[in-house]
């Protein structure tokens, strides 16, 4: 579906995500695992937070309703 297309697009922030989400890491500890400064890491992550909400969003609009009453 649209997130492996999205892993297949993106494969650092993909990693990112894995790293950061379900491994814990911070920000530098991602950065020295693949090599890559923290501001890299930092826009990755930002980059696939974005695009996750914005599918989360579309494929359940009810989501967007909540936020907005928060």
């Amino acid at each position: 579906g649209r997130v492996v297309h999205w892993r297949g697009n993106h494969p650092r922030s993909a990693q990112v995500v894995v790293l950061r989400y379900f491994g814990g890491l911070t920000e530098p500890e991602t950065a020295a695992i693949l090599d890559v400064s923290e501001s890299t890491v930092v826009r990755e992550w930002r980059f696939a937070r974005a695009w996750l909400f914005r599918e989360l969003r579309e494929t359940y609009p009810e989501l967007s309703m909540r936020e907005s009453s928060i």
